[in-house]
């Protein structure tokens, strides 16, 4: 059924993109339903290789790196101003007796203070690796 040339093909599509695999595996379907039928299995095979390999063109030019997208300097500070009205909450609660919402808050805060410090860690050891 299948030639070297075409295993070859095969085997090269399975390193490239999701949907020519697809195709691919859809072509040994065909071939083997072709044969059944009558139908030579090249002939069946001829428009979908053209199709796989425009899509795999069309993927190699579409494919751009995305840009990082940053936090800004005012969401960073904005989420300290959110942070702080977060802790005067929980000592407001605290004062009215809702221990159970207080301390939920600060549990959460701390939590946010631990993740940031984990952030910093990793940072040094990046900054480490650089030098």
């Amino acid at each position: 059924m299948f030639s070297p040339k075409d295993g070859a093909e095969k085997n090269e599509t399975r390193h490239t993109m999701a949907p020519v695999v697809k195709l691919r595996l859809a072509n040994v379907r065909t071939m083997v339903g072709a044969s059944a039928h009558g139908v030579s299995a090249k002939a069946k095979l001829a428009p979908r290789r053209e199709l796989a390999k425009k899509l795999e063109l069309e993927d190699a030019v579409e494919t751009k790196p995305i840009p990082i997208q940053w936090p800004s300097e005012q969401q960073i500070l904005q989420v300290s101003k959110w942070l702080h009205s977060i802790k005067r909450l929980g000592i407001k609660c605290e004062g009215q007796g809702d221990y159970f919402n207080s301390g939920d808050l600060a549990y959460q805060l701390q939590e946010i203070i631990r993740s940031t410090v984990d952030l910093l860690h990793k940072c040094e050891r990046v900054n480490k690796r650089n030098v």
